[in-house]
């Protein structure tokens, strides 16, 4: 980014502050300078790919997942651990039965949440809020809005069954680029769907990417200008 916006000229899409509603416990956590964990799972976009510090390339960046608990522990001035199990090219369907894929530009194999937490990366881990991202392969790859609304509702489960007071935020995915025409589907589609699911749910969020990245393009951004692959990962 090379300039700073005036301020009161973005009429767009604004994410809605959660600390007084369904993330209380971990801004309390966080006020108290208590060590808060965050688990993050979801496909390429959430492991960082194509990140600058992944590609290495200025400005070197970190992945928004690093980025994201790095703020909150400058923020706050407390310990917040994160543990990553996302993977690229996964669906949500991945994310409950395992499965190839890809970190880091290395092909991996790696189990399903439930087994991770039993006897893979997250043993013993109990995390005070989750980062759920799916959606993007989803659509791309025309998995049923059934099919992915059970998998989301399946990870909640596993998710409390570790700590029953874990918060949860539910991304609705980024879009894929309009001319990308084997990538962009109904993506928006599968964000609406996890909105009317997390108000099943007490302390789970929804926080819509795909609505500001709409809003940005609206407004004359090209698509180049907010992705690294020109495909499907943000730059």
């Amino acid at each position: 980014v090379t300039y700073v916006h005036d301020e009161g000229l973005w009429s767009g899409s604004v994410p809605k502050y959660l600390g007084d509603t369904t993330l209380q416990k971990t801004l309390s956590k966080l006020k108290n300078k208590e060590e808060v964990n965050v688990v993050v799972f979801g496909d390429s976009i959430s492991t960082g790919a194509n990140s600058s510090s992944v590609l290495g390339i200025t400005p070197n960046l970190p992945t928004w997942p690093q980025m994201f608990v790095e703020g909150l522990s400058s923020y706050y001035g407390g310990k917040v651990n994160l543990k990553n199990t996302s993977v690229g090219g996964w669906t949500s369907s991945n994310g409950i039965g395992g499965g190839t894929g890809w970190v880091a530009g290395v092909q991996v194999q790696k189990p399903g949440l439930a087994t991770q937490f039993v006897n893979g990366e997250l043993k013993g881990y109990r995390p005070d809020i989750a980062i759920i991202g799916f959606g993007m392969n989803d659509a791309t790859l025309g998995l049923s809005i059934d099919t992915f609304c059970n998998n989301i509702m399946s990870m909640i489960k596993t998710i409390r069954q570790q700590n029953a007071d874990c918060e949860i935020i539910l991304l609705g995915t980024m879009l894929a680029n309009p001319m990308a025409k084997n990538q962009s589907k109904n993506q928006t589609e599968y964000t609406e769907y996890l909105a009317k699911l997390a108000k099943n749910y007490q302390n789970v969020s929804v926080v819509d990417i795909g609505a500001m990245h709409q809003d940005l393009l609206d407004m004359g951004k090209y698509y180049t200008e907010m992705s690294s692959n020109n495909v499907n990962h943000p730059n």
